[in-house]
C-alpha cells in the first residue's frame, strides 16, 4: 500500500478524543478538520533503528505524512513517507521508509528562491513542534544526511532551541581542509 492510502487509514482512526489531546499539546484543530488532515493515528511497532511498520497490536502513535509540497496540502501524488511518534516522546520519531532527510523540503526551496526577501527558514526540533507551528518550516529527520547540500543557499535560519542552533551550525559549517601543494611542470611519459 502506498503512503497516501496508509495515511488515509490513520486519518480514519482519529476521533474527538485524539483531536482534543492534540489541541491540549498546542496543535490547532484546523490542522485536522480544515482541508486535508495534517496528522492521523496508527498502531505501530519499530522494525529497525529509525523505521516502523503498522501492526494492529502495536503502540498507538501520531502519524504525519512527509510530502514534497505542503503549500497545496498533501494529495496522493505528493506523499513520499510517513513519520510516527508518541506524543509523550515527540523527539523520538520513526519513519516508514526512511527515505526523506527533511520534513517539508519545499520550505527549504522557498527560503533559497526567495533571496532578497525576509524569508526565514524555521527549523523545529520535533514533528510535534512543526505541527504546533502550523506546518511552517522544517524538521531535520536524518542528521546523517549532507545538510550542507540540502540547506546550502539558505540565508537565514530561525529556531527556538539553542541546542538545535548549535547542532545546525556544526552541520552547516564547512570543514577547513589544508591547501594541497600544487606544482607546475612538464609531464614525462614513463612507458
Amino acid at each position: 500500500m502506498n503512503p497516501f492510502d496508509l495515511f488515509s487509514e490513520c486519518v480514519a482512526n482519529v476521533d474527538d478524543s485524539h483531536v482534543a489531546h492534540m489541541e491540549r499539546l498546542g496543535v490547532d484543530r484546523k490542522l485536522f478538520w480544515n482541508g486535508p488532515a495534517a496528522w492521523g493515528i496508527g498502531a505501530i511497532e519499530p522494525t529497525r533503528k529509525r523505521t516502523f511498520q503498522f501492526n494492529p497490536d502495536g503502540k498507538p502513535a501520531c502519524i504525519i505524512p512527509v510530502c514534497r509540497d505542503y503549500s497545496f496540502d498533501c494529495f496522493e501524488n505528493t506523499h513520499t513517507d510517513l513519520i510516527a511518534f508518541d506524543t509523550s516522546q515527540p523527539s523520538r520519531w520513526l519513519s516508514l521508509y526512511d527515505t526523506e532527510p527533511i520534513l517539508n523540503p519545499e520550505a527549504v526551496e522557498r527560503a533559497i528562491t526567495c533571496l532578497g526577501t525576509d524569508e526565514v527558514l524555521r527549523v523545529h526540533e520535533t514533528p510535534l513542534d512543526w505541527l504546533r507551528a502550523g506546518r511552517v518550516g522544517i524538521v531535520i529527520l536524518d542528521w546523517s544526511a549532507n545538510l550542507q547540500v540540502r540547506l546550502g543557499g539558505v540565508r537565514r535560519i530561525y529556531t527556538t532551541s539553542p541546542m538545535l542552533a548549535m547542532r545546525l551550525e556544526k552541520a552547516l559549517t564547512l570543514p577547513t581542509w589544508p591547501s594541497p601543494e600544487i606544482r607546475c611542470g612538464k609531464v614525462r611519459n614513463v612507458a
